[in-house]
């Protein structure tokens, strides 16, 4: 999942597990500035956790 926002993306990856639950994930902030500065993506995991 992505929320666009200015300067920033808000991401989270939901993992899929063998029961299908869908309930823990990755949540990270993409900072679009710093990205296209380096050239690749910099990405900050703000969270690891159960929805």
């Amino acid at each position: 999942m992505i929320t666009e926002e200015p300067g920033i993306w808000r991401v989270r990856q939901i993992f899929d597990d063998p029961a299908r639950n869908h309930d823990w994930g990755v949540s990270a902030e993409v900072d679009l500035a710093a990205s296209d500065e380096s050239g690749t993506a910099v990405v900050r995991v703000t969270s690891v956790n159960r929805l």
